[in-house]
């Protein structure tokens, strides 16, 4: 027998908030509110006894500017291809998702931080030989990436603040390279 277990029926005026719509480069990843839900069970997990964990944010280098200089759709391209590269790199248990704008995120559940770096390394390697069909007119990027691995004492948001600190040293020290924040 099946029975109904914790239905709140709602009031006829009540409507259910909408998400919000995928951007036209997220081909097959997750929002960024399921990839924090996952970083929070693993990083439980990982503290009972589990996996190792890493992190990785990816972005496309000078975007904005590209966006500016050409089109909109040179950029979502870009992404789309990133996304791409990102989902044929990882390893099947790894978790990508957009982040916060057009930043990727991914998740390495038993990877420790050389994996990840090496794994951010032959991502960034991918991303660089990259090249768009020549209806574009900018059809190569580069990337640059932030890595961290989980530390015991710490929550999802610090692990995640040490991964943006990365990514933006990242930005600041030439971009098309891979910074690691090891806490």
């Amino acid at each position: 027998v099946c029975l109904r277990l914790g239905h709140r029926s709602r009031p006829a005026d009540e409507t259910v908030p909408a998400s919000a719509p995928p951007a036209a480069y997220d081909v097959g990843i997750s929002s960024p509110e399921d990839f924090s839900n996952d970083l929070r069970r693993r990083l439980s997990d990982w503290r009972s006894g589990g996996a190792p964990l890493c992190v990785l944010l990816v972005q496309i280098d000078d975007l904005e500017a590209i966006r500016q200089q050409y089109s909109e759709e040179n950029c979502d391209a870009m992404l789309r291809a990133l996304t791409l590269t990102l989902k044929a790199s990882m390893r099947e248990i790894d978790h990508a998702a957009r982040f916060e704008g057009q930043v990727l995120s991914l998740l390495l559940p038993g990877a420790t931080l050389p994996g990840a770096i090496a794994m951010a390394e032959r991502l960034r390697g991918a991303a660089g030989r990259c090249q768009l069909p020549p209806r574009f007119e900018e059809r190569q990027f580069t990337v640059s990436i932030g890595v961290a691995e989980a530390q015991h004492d710490e929550d999802e948001i610090q692990l995640i603040e040490r991964v943006k600190d990365s990514l933006t040293v990242a930005h600041m020290h030439g971009r098309d390279c891979t910074y690691v924040h090891d806490g």
